[in-house]
């Protein structure tokens, strides 16, 4: 009975940790692994003054790129993800023609077991729930029955309609990217160049029902 086991109760509430000691050192981490704050510069090899001055233009370009994007922002929770999860992640991408940095959850990032057996995946995919009315200004042109609400994604979970969560109209959307492969000595002529000895890649974005973007991807990295 509960009189029997009050001096085991006590006894355990005094051995529990009362701090998450775990959280702070993540906490104390990262902030030690990101408090630098690395920029490109711009530098010119044997330049000459007109090409001196491109390079200081375009570095306060990029000044004002980083001011209004703020990378270090997602980078830092990146590397929290990448301490508590194992990865971390940051995605580049074009916010309605603007550049933006955002953070990538370790789950919405997919691989081929067999194509990543050695490290170096061709191919890689990501899942993610967007707004219903941001991924149309994304898309303008793509047809109106794309952003039907049909499936339920990767993990078994149907994006939240206007029907059941006004304030929270969302979509499932896919992205993956493949990357360029190199031609054999049959297939590209030898006089071309190794840049045009590459069959280009592609990315793909779609929705739950069809193709939204499909472009070729000509380079190595995802």
């Amino acid at each position: 009975d509960l009189g029997t086991n009050k001096g085991w109760y006590s006894q355990d509430r005094e051995l529990r940790v009362t701090d998450n000691v775990v959280k702070s050192v993540i906490d104390t981490i990262a902030t030690d692994v990101t408090k630098s704050k690395p920029f490109p510069l711009p530098l010119t090899s044997g330049g000459n003054w007109s090409l001196k001055r491109k390079a200081k233009l375009f570095k306060k370009y990029l000044e004002g790129l980083f001011l209004e994007a703020d990378p270090y922002r997602d980078t830092r929770r990146a590397q929290r993800d990448s301490l508590i999860f194992g990865t971390g992640f940051v995605a580049v991408i074009n916010d309605c023609g603007r550049v933006r940095f955002e953070r990538v959850l370790p789950w919405e990032i997919f691989v081929d077991p067999i194509d990543a057996m050695y490290g170096r995946p061709r191919c890689l995919y990501r899942a993610k729930q967007i707004d219903r009315n941001k991924a149309k200004a994304m898309f303008p042109d793509a047809a109106e029955e794309l952003f039907a609400n049909d499936g339920e994604g990767p993990f078994g979970q149907a994006a939240r309609s206007s029907d059941s969560a006004p304030a929270h109209d969302t979509l499932w959307i896919y992205e993956a990217w493949r990357l360029p492969d190199m031609l054999s000595a049959e297939e590209s002529p030898d006089e071309e160049s190794v840049e045009q000895k590459k069959r280009a890649g592609t990315h793909i974005i779609a929705s739950e029902n069809g193709t939204l973007l499909c472009d070729d991807w000509d380079y190595d990295w995802f």
